[in-house]
């Protein structure tokens, strides 16, 4: 005969370990939306830097046409940078 008693203590255990089951079952859960999410953001943040990198690169071929277009133009412009740039980190 089992008393009351022991009835209740296997019920605890009972409860105690579904009760594990569905906290393993919602952790895996919680981690496989963590891996997702993760795997959305570096997509994301890999497409951004492709738009970005691209974005570098069509600057710097059009800034190599017009130097080539124009030249004393941009020798003109690289000392006048120059000069400005100086004469802002000379008054720090």
């Amino acid at each position: 005969m089992s008393s009351p008693e022991s009835n209740r203590l296997k019920q605890a255990g009972e409860h105690l370990s579904m009760a594990r089951d569905h906290l393993v079952v919602g952790v895996a859960d919680a981690a496989q939306a963590t891996s997702r999410a993760a795997r959305v953001i570096k997509d994301e943040a890999g497409d951004g830097l492709d738009s970005l990198l691209e974005a570098g690169r069509e600057a710097l071929a059009r800034t190599g046409e017009a130097v080539r277009r124009h030249p004393k133009l941009a020798v003109g412009g690289a000392i006048a940078v120059g000069y400005l740039l100086t004469r802002i980190l000379r008054r720090r």
